[in-house]
């Protein structure tokens, strides 16, 4: 489903963003990606920082070209979705980073999870590697129709 279907959907709606909003948001995405590197904090809190790393990255793309996800109980699914879109993820990334949100919640929700180190090293790389995505498309156009 492309953006403009979400939109059509209702998934996503036009909400009018400003400069302000994605430094923020990506400072958010800078701080989160320390904390993930963080030797101190526990594997499972650096996973769930280098999740939000990508969630927040997801969020600044949409956001940077005046969308937002809506409301509701799949908000972070359609987040992550979106990055097919916004960032020309593949499908196994994106399949890749639902298996994070997935992990994540069952840590939140359901109690202990055991995340490996070698877990744990790929979903910093992959943090990395879509920060530096969406810093990269932030510097290019944002138009909607390039992301469609």
């Amino acid at each position: 489903m492309t953006l403009e279907e979400m939109l059509r959907k209702g998934e996503i709606e036009e909400l009018e963003t400003s400069p302000e909003e994605l430094e923020n948001l990506l400072k958010m995405a800078e701080r989160r990606l320390r904390d993930a590197k963080a030797m101190i904090i526990s594997n499972e809190v650096r996973f769930e920082q280098a999740y939000h790393v990508i969630l927040t990255c997801a969020t600044v793309v949409l956001r940077s070209l005046n969308l937002r996800v809506t409301s509701g109980d799949s908000k972070h699914v359609r987040t992550i979705e979106s990055l097919l879109y916004t960032l020309g993820k593949s499908k196994p990334d994106v399949r890749l980073f639902q298996k994070y949100r997935k992990k994540r919640n069952l840590d939140l929700y359901e109690g202990f999870v055991d995340v490996s180190e070698i877990e744990l090293a790929e979903a910093i790389r992959q943090a990395e590697t879509v920060l530096d995505e969406t810093k990269r498309n932030l510097q290019g156009p944002t138009q909607r129709t390039s992301a469609t």
